[in-house]
């Protein structure tokens, strides 16, 4: 059941196991430990933030999470897509034509 909550729970994470848990990042999130995919979603927007362009599109990564006791919540595989971005602008007025 995904539960947005109003106080914010402390975890800690670690990307590809490249570090210890004595080394795991902080992060906030208002979703409960019962929602760990929630949490891993937004540690991946924090973590690609941070990374300085480290992190490419086509690749996944695992991230494992933890509460601040050290309980893991466990191991999540995360990518991320390239979606487009398209902008509009009218480059002239539009003409009447016949109806079809």
């Amino acid at each position: 059941m995904n539960e947005w909550r109003k106080e914010m729970t402390t975890y800690k994470y670690i990307v590809d196991e490249r570090w210890g848990f004595e080394d795991a990042d902080c992060f906030e999130s208002n979703w409960g430990e019962e929602d760990a995919e929630y949490v891993a979603r937004e540690v991946a927007g924090n973590y690609y933030s941070e990374s300085e362009g480290t992190w490419e599109w086509n690749e996944s990564i695992s991230i494992q999470i933890f509460k601040e006791d050290g309980t893991s919540l466990g191991v999540f595989e995360v990518g991320y897509d390239l979606e487009p971005q398209f902008w509009v602008f009218e480059e002239k007025p539009a003409q009447r034509s016949s109806p079809c």
